[in-house]
Parts: C-alpha cells; sequence; structure tokens
C-alpha cells in the first residue's frame, strides 16, 4: 500500500503494518502517517513501527556502526575526511 492510498483510506483491513521508506515522505505527510499510526493503534491494527519515531536511513545506518553491527559507515559529503577507507558508495539525499 503506498502511503497516498494509506492517507486516502476510510478503513484498513486488519494486517499488520510497516512504516517504510520514510526518508521519501515531505514534513507534512510525515505528520499525517504519524496521525494515522496513532489511529491504527487505537483501533488495534497491529503497526510494527512509528513513523515519527523511526530512523532515517542516515541515523539508522550511523547508529548500526556506532552499535558494531555494520563495519561499514555512512558520511554525508561534508563531513569526508582523509581517515575514509575506499571504495564508496554515493547516494543521493531523496527530498520530497
Amino acid at each position: 500500500m503506498t502511503y497516498d492510498q494509506l492517507l486516502r483510506s476510510r478503513w484498513l483491513r486488519r494486517a499488520t503494518y510497516v512504516f517504510a521508506d520514510i526518508d521519501r515522505l515531505g514534513f507534512w505527510d510525515l505528520e499525517l502517517a504519524a496521525h494515522v499510526y496513532l489511529e491504527m493503534e487505537r483501533s488495534g491494527l497491529r503497526v510494527l513501527n512509528n513513523p515519527a519515531r523511526v530512523k532515517t536511513r542516515y541515523a539508522l545506518l550511523r547508529a548500526l556502526h556506532r552499535a558494531g553491527l555494520n563495519d561499514f559507515n555512512i558520511y554525508r559529503a561534508d563531513e569526508i575526511n582523509s581517515s575514509i577507507r575506499f571504495p564508496v558508495f554515493l547516494r543521493r539525499i531523496q527530498r520530497p
């Protein structure tokens, strides 16, 4: 189900829901998704994560590295310094 479908739905099937791809949501869509999450939870639907509390890709990968779970790290272009090892993978930030 897309966010557009979710935000326009009048009812939802009993199922387990996971909010994913949060990085692509704009501020107001994220705000709406957080309200939908609360309504889903109040309605007794199983929702595995709160979109208002989930880490973005950058924050998640940084936290996994700091916890020793990923041996690779993530950097924004303005954080690059001479201690970073190569190869690197570049990714554009998705802006809504």
